[in-house]
């Protein structure tokens, strides 16, 4: 070998030894940093994907993963023997000074694959400068444990690569397309690499839609995990805005706001809105073309890229450290320059939805440790202090009260050492004492927190407040008016809040030693020159107050403000024995001494809840003022505090108000209550203060016992009625006053409502007497009395057989008219007020009635009980009565009994009617159903159509063929349905033919009925006037029509009758079929 080739041979050696060094130093780096560059590792193959041209306007990229292996294809253009050989050396393809705009293929950063694999495999095309093309499929292997091995691995490659003639495939006529993928990058994956494969998969589906948006070379990229079967496909969208970019990940599209100046670009995170949204955590904030991995703490609102950046050896950030680099100072340049292009931007943001996203400025993390300092300082000078002072005049925040408010303005509840719960709680103490215009909403106060608090002394002015600033503005507040925009319930709530607060947080002291406790007046004192206010109930302070005013003020702290910590107190015991000091009774006095509310204070203090009899003493009191009854209970070591004279002076005070009313009517005045409840009211007081030994005494000097007319009087003058029940009493007094009454029994007789014990008496044989008497001077004169006269008399007697106390009564007490009974009952049939209570008596069935008819014909009540199922009492009843009666009665009643007859045959006659009515009309309905349901009914009508829970009702009526005027009788069920149901009511009205029983029986009648029915579909509301007119009568004839409808109430209960004045206007059974198809919302085929 000649020196030269020996020479040349070094050379080569020390080369090629040299390449093989520095991947293997460059993989050693590689899996030093795995988290890193499981995040790089598909970056690095995108970048030379991008740097591949070709002829459809940008690369397409495809990346599959399968559980053993991945590949990462695209269809760029062919490699040049150059490129082939620069990858396997490991040598950058990129340009002296980047002027071809490539971010450079097959360099150290491709060294960053093999952290998947030390081996992959590399399918493509090769193109020579002579235009031939070649299909290779080549290994690459970088598994070796020393230089030498790599650097035979190397040679062997590079070999075979030179006889490419040999070993590739000689490609003619080859014509290239956009969907297939030539080049392909294939390595193989252990359990190991598999993971760091999904993480640069997962960094690649995060960052990858900022990569297209700031580079246009890629087209389009597809990533499918066979493993899960799961395909992500990335794409552009063509907006109508310019400077808004669009990617779409399948379903999901990604918006970007962007800006350019010079090589300069920002970008920020939108939704379709313009409104900015926050970026995901992993999201680096440094592109120049591909993402610098690494810069996620670069703490700005916004992606600022540039294709001038010089990006660290590791790609994970920008070189800003060493200035006397030029390559830092071209970087700093660019930061400041983008500045104001980021500015501009804040501008022009029209939302202030998220708007704490922008503020985000704080020092990147990596200027924050040793041998930085310069370029921090530089850092917070030139980028950090310009941008905030620009943010405090121009960005706005949402204020609670949903206000824009510049940002300078702002205040933000911090606890810094909080808790997150705690931080919130802060924030509901903070609004309670500041203009909320201030205050951020609760729901974003915390986002802007996360921003301001980051290198908070770094801003120009105070944004944050904490537990000192809020106390000190407290103290100089001094007194509760000073919040001239709260009102004292708020106020009062804020401070428990507060105090809550600093006991929960460990900040009690600032309680014990600041001038902040709200006294009862509302002034702000220091909390040992007070006392705790424990639960003292008002009205002992109220008492408390009429010898010592502003007690409360000069003692308490606020009754409403809890402090929550352990201080002297004063409870309702210690008021108590101030109160029992200052009271001294020695005069009952009268209403003009012990004013009411004074009274009704002092008998509000109760030893317990007992119903004792104070605690009814004060309820009445309370309802004869109209107080309130809440009473205060007082511990029982305090009994020493006497009630019984505070006891006797107010009832005093009722008894002499009651007797000064006069009447039980002026009585129900004043306790709002009618005389019924009003009557039971007293008679409870006075029964009440009857029965209690020490204030017995007192109610026989006032005037408060009222008589039956309700005066008020001495009980020594009132009488009771001895011997009888309170209800019979009543009614004997009352006939003594109908039948006499210019003797004023009631006068002096005590109310029967008051069950006071009544020395005076007067007994019911002494009343009846009188009453029996005036029956008898009745009678001589019967022929000469007006009928009410009379009809006293009849009420009497009536009122003799209701039951057995008043028979005994009646036998005992009346004697006269006990044996002329029997002439006072005959008088009572040539009335005819009499012969229709004579029926009512009979009216409670039909088969009684005509058992009556019989027993008339008979004469043998024995005999009809053994043919008749009647009832045994009722018969009895006809039977004792009208056994005495003579012949004349005896017709009078057989007449009733033959017009009940008559009335039960035209009942069945008409039945037979509407049955065969009925039945034709059925039988059209089910021809005519159009998914009804049908049913037949009694009340309020005969049928009813219902359809998904809507009711439709029909009433059949039928009219005589000889009627001259057509009328139709109904019941007032029917007359009420139709109002209750009206619109869904129709009345349907036939005149039957004479031959009626054949014709309903065949065809005919079915025509006749669908021919001749009308049809009233809006009944109730004709009727409904004449309804109401109708229920205000109730037993009498009206010959007036009332609307058309004629009204009659007979044998207790309404009929109707509606003439022609209602029924004209009628349609036809079509119409009415029409209605309830509409009625009913049923959809036909027609």
């Amino acid at each position: 070998m000649s020196f030269t080739d020996e020479f040349d041979q070094s050379i080569r050696d020390t080369a090629m030894k040299r390449i093989a060094d520095d991947i293997l130093q460059g993989i050693t780096k590689v899996r030093e940093k795995p988290g890193l560059s499981a995040r790089r590792w598909l970056w690095e193959l995108m970048q030379n994907a991008r740097d591949v041209p070709n002829d459809w306007n940008g690369v397409s990229i495809k990346v599959i993963l399968n559980s053993n292996s991945i590949q990462i294809c695209h269809n760029g253009q062919p490699f040049s023997l150059t490129n082939l050989n620069h990858l396997i050396m490991q040598v950058s393809s990129k340009s002296e000074g980047n002027e071809d705009d490539s971010v450079g293929k097959f360099g150290t950063g491709f060294l960053v694959t093999h952290l998947l694999s030390k081996a992959l495999n590399l399918k493509g095309i090769l193109k020579l400068d002579n235009e031939d093309l070649y299909r290779f499929q080549i290994e690459i292997d970088r598994s070796a444990e020393s230089s030498l091995e790599l650097q035979k691995k190397i040679e062997v490659l590079l070999e075979h690569n030179r006889n490419l003639k040999d070993n590739f495939e000689k490609l003619e006529n080859y014509a290239a397309h956009e969907n297939i993928y030539e080049t392909v990058f294939e390595f193989p994956l252990d359990e190991e690499s598999l993971v760091h494969a999904k993480k640069g998969i997962e960094d690649l589906v995060n960052t990858l839609p900022l990569t297209l948006i700031f580079s246009d070379k890629i087209k389009s990229v597809e990533i499918h995990n066979r493993i899960t079967d799961k395909k992500n496909s990335f794409s552009r969208i063509l907006m109508k805005d310019n400077s808004v970019k669009a990617i779409k990940n399948n379903d999901l599209t990604d918006y970007f706001w962007l800006k350019y100046k010079g090589e300069i670009s920002i970008a920020l995170r939108i939704d379709n809105l313009k409104t900015p949204i926050p970026w995901d955590k992993n999201t680096p904030k440094l592109y120049r073309d591909f993402p610098l991995i690494g810069s996620e703490d670069f703490n700005s609102a916004f992606v600022i890229h540039s294709s001038n950046f010089n990006p660290d050896e590791m790609r994970s950030g920008l070189l800003l450290t060493d200035i006397k680099n030029a390559k830092v100072g071209q970087n700093r340049e660019l930061l400041i320059a983008c500045q104001e292009l980021i500015k501009d931007f804040v501008s022009e943001v029209k939302t202030t939805d998220n708007n704490y996203l922008l503020a985000e400025s704080g020092i990147p993390k990596i200027l924050k440790g040793e041998g930085e300092e310069e370029t921090r300082i530089w850092f917070e000078n030139n980028i950090q202090k310009p941008y905030r002072d620009f943010l405090l005049n121009n960005l706005k925040f949402n204020n609670i009260k949903k206000s824009e408010v510049v940002l300078n303005h702002i205040l933000i509840p911090n606890f810094e050492t909080g808790t997150v719960e705690q931080k919130i709680n802060f924030y509901d103490v903070v609004q309670g004492f500041y203009n909320v215009e201030r205050i951020p909403t609760k729901e974003s106060f915390r986002n802007w927190l996360g921003k301001i608090d980051e290198n908070y002394e770094k801003w120009e002015t105070s944004l944050l407040i904490n537990v000192g600033d809020l106390t000190n503005e407290i103290c100089k507040k001094k007194n509760f008016r000073s919040f001239q925009n709260y009102n004292i319930v708020e106020l009062v709530k804020s401070f428990n809040l507060y105090f809550k607060f600093l006991n929960d947080t460990g900040n009690a002291d600032v309680i014990q030693t600041k001038q902040i406790i709200p006294d009862d007046a509302g002034q702000f004192r220091f909390l040992n020159d007070l006392s705790i206010n424990d639960n003292i109930q008002e009205v002992f302070l109220d008492i408390r107050e009429i010898e010592y005013p502003n007690y409360r003020a000069l003692n308490l702290i606020h009754k409403h403000v809890n402090v929550r910590l352990t201080h002297k107190k004063l409870t309702s015991k210690d008021i108590l024995k101030e109160i029992i000091e200052i009271i001294n009774i020695k005069d009952y006095g009268t209403e003009e001494i012990y004013q009411v509310k004074l009274i009704h204070k002092l008998l509000q203090l109760q030893h317990s809840e007992n119903d004792n009899f104070q605690s009814k003493v004060f309820s009445i009191y309370c309802d004869f003022f109209n107080l309130e009854k809440e009473i205060i209970i007082i511990p029982r070591e305090e009994e020493s505090f006497d009630f019984k004279p505070i006891v006797k002076v107010a009832l005093r005070v009722i008894l002499n108000k009651i007797s000064g009313f006069g009447r039980i009517t002026d009585l129900s005045s004043n306790l709002k209550l009618d005389v019924e409840n009003t009557i039971l009211w007293l008679n409870s007081f006075l029964v009440l203060v009857n029965d209690n030994n020490t204030n017995r005494e007192i109610l026989n000097e006032y005037k408060v016992f009222p008589n039956f007319h309700g005066d008020f009087m001495f009980l020594e003058k009132l009488y009771k009625v001895e011997g009888v029940s309170e209800s019979i009493s009543t009614d004997i007094i009352n006939f003594y006053e109908e039948l006499l009454p210019k003797n004023e029994l009631k006068m002096v007789l005590i109310h029967p409502q008051i069950s006071i014990n009544v020395i005076n008496v007067k007994s019911v044989g002494e009343i009846c007497g009188g009453l029996d008497e005036k029956v008898r001077l009745y009678y001589s004169q019967w022929s000469d009395l007006k009928d009410e006269e009379k009809s006293k008399v009849f009420d009497l007697l009536e009122w003799a057989s209701l039951n057995d106390e008043n028979q005994i009564i009646f036998r005992h007490h009346f004697h006269w008219l006990q044996q002329n009974r029997a002439l006072i009952f005959m008088e009572q049939f040539d009335s005819p007020e009499v012969k229709d209570a004579m029926y009512s008596i009979m009216k409670s069935d039909k088969e009684t009635i005509l058992a009556v008819g019989e027993m008339m014909k008979n004469k043998s009540a024995e005999q009809i009980k053994k043919i008749m199922d009647v009832n045994p009492d009722t018969f009895e009843r006809i039977h004792n009565i009208i056994e005495n009666l003579e012949e004349k009665e005896l017709k009078i009643i057989e007449k009733f009994a033959e017009e009940k007859k008559e009335e039960k045959s035209e009942f069945a006659f008409m039945k037979s009617i509407g049955n065969a009515y009925e039945k034709v009309f059925e039988k059209y309905a089910n021809e005519n159903n159009f998914g009804f349901n049908i049913e037949r009914k009694e009340n309020p009508a005969d049928f009813v159509l219902s359809k998904n829970g809507v009711k439709f009702y029909i009433e059949l009526k039928s009219i005589s063929p000889k009627a001259i005027t057509n009328e139709v009788k109904l019941s007032y069920n029917q007359v009420e349905g139709s109002i209750i149901h009206n619109g869904f009511y129709a009345l349907c009205y036939l005149k039957r033919p004479l031959n009626w029983q054949v014709d309903f029986e065949n065809e005919v009648g079915y025509q006749i009925m669908i021919r001749d029915t009308k049809v009233i579909l809006d009944l109730g509301e004709r009727i409904k006037d004449g309804f109401a007119l109708a229920n205000s009568f109730k037993s009498q004839l009206l010959d007036d029509e009332l609307n058309g409808l004629k009204v009659e109430f007979k044998d207790n209960k309404f009929k109707f009758i509606a003439g022609m004045p209602l029924l004209r206007d009628a349609e036809n059974i079509e119409t009415l079929f029409n209605e309830i198809r509409n009625k009913l919302k049923i959809k036909t085929d027609a």
